[in-house]
């Protein structure tokens, strides 16, 4: 029941190293036994201060080429990681090209 390609918003947890895969499909269907998904490579690099999202892999019907991703930095135990209206701290148009961004 989620809008297909609305904004993303990223929660990124520091003080240590991290990296996972963002999976999407329509949601709709099967297709995704046909292959019909993409993979978004994410790695956080604490000591560097940065993130990196790779390039896209695969495709499927229905996906925007282009995604906006907002950033919110979580520091440590004293912030509110529930609160959804929290600022966003930095946002990006994620058009499946690899990216590298400086936390600010």
């Amino acid at each position: 029941g989620e809008s297909l390609n609305a904004p993303l918003t990223l929660n990124i947890w520091t003080g240590a190293d991290g990296a996972f895969s963002l999976y999407e499909d329509d949601g709709l269907g099967y297709g995704y036994e046909r292959g019909e998904f993409s993979r978004i490579p994410i790695a956080w690099d604490d000591e560097a201060g940065t993130l990196t999202l790779g390039e896209r892999q695969g495709a499927f019907p229905g996906m925007a080429r282009e995604r906006t991703i907002h950033l919110r930095w979580i520091d440590g135990p004293g912030m509110n990681v529930t609160d959804f209206d929290a600022d966003i701290e930095q946002t990006l148009l994620y058009d499946g090209t690899a990216q590298t961004l400086v936390r600010p």
